[in-house]
């Protein structure tokens, strides 16, 4: 996944790029291993940071050492170029912010009451939130400090980019290691999921629209005709999804089976019943 994403901004995102991961993955070890240094932001403090948040037994309190980690490494990375990458700066200035506050807000009629744990927004919206004595905060400070408590006040939807919810484990995480190297690359494959063939005389599918151009997937027409890919981020195409139709009406008939026979079987402890 992550492969398909860094195709995605890089400079040929048409083009196949098997090496891309690996490539990113050796630039950023190279500046996670550097030695250790006294700057606030550089990276030796993003291994003190997670190894807070893995000593951390009670989940609401490890949220401020991974927001820390993760403001030390957004700030470590942000000059960091890559062959192939784009290398043009984001003026979004996103960062990490602990949030644990109901974030409410009407929507569709609706009032909206989820509680993500921590959220990734733009630096100007966070700072925003801060009250009026303490706005002349730097960033810095803001992104180590104010970040990785509770804003004093709620946070927007509108300005929310992404939510990260946590669910730690009974068990103690283990702490980094001393340094990191980057294994070989394998490449992943797509998962299928056995169906039994269509049955002759399976009604048709309904013409798709002529707005929406179904993917083709690329299955393999020796496994065409036995198996149906499994990915809810693609559309089916036709014969999958004749395949799916064909699967529901098999289960619907085995249905009405079991309920025709449920009903036989009632029908005649109910005629015994009555003999006795």
């Amino acid at each position: 996944m992550l492969q398909l994403f860094l195709q995605h901004v890089s400079r040929r995102p048409e083009a196949k790029q098997p090496d891309l991961l690996q490539k990113c993955l050796k630039e950023v070890a190279r500046v996670l291993n550097k030695m250790p240094a006294a700057d606030r932001f550089h990276p030796s403090r993003i291994k003190e940071a997670l190894d807070s948040f893995a000593s951390e037994r009670v989940e609401t309190t490890s949220y401020g050492s991974f927001v820390q980690a993760s403001n030390i490494a957004f700030t470590s990375l942000a000059g960091l170029q890559v062959k192939g990458m784009l290398d043009t700066p984001s003026n979004l200035d996103i960062i990490f912010q602990v949030n644990d506050h109901p974030i409410h807000q009407d929507h569709q009629d609706r009032t909206s009451k989820w509680k993500p744990d921590v959220v990734i927004l733009p630096y100007a919206c966070a700072f925003a939130g801060l009250p009026e004595e303490n706005r002349d905060m730097g960033a810095d400070d803001y992104k180590l400090i104010s970040a990785a408590t509770k804003p004093k006040k709620k946070l927007f939807w509108k300005d929310v980019l992404a939510c990260i919810e946590f669910k730690r484990p009974t068990k103690k995480l283990s702490q980094c290691p001393l340094s990191y190297e980057v294994a070989p690359y394998k490449p992943t494959h797509p998962e299928y999921r056995r169906v039994e063939p269509p049955e002759t005389g399976t009604p048709a599918i309904a013409a798709v629209d002529s707005a929406q151009t179904p993917a083709i997937l690329p299955v393999p027409d020796a496994e065409r005709r036995k198996w149906c890919i499994y990915d809810p981020g693609v559309k089916l195409n036709q014969l999958s999804c004749t395949t799916f139709v064909s699967s529901c009406c098999k289960l619907s008939k085995s249905i009405q089976r079991l309920q025709q026979a449920q009903g036989r079987r009632t029908f005649g402890i109910r005629q015994q019943a009555r003999q006795d």
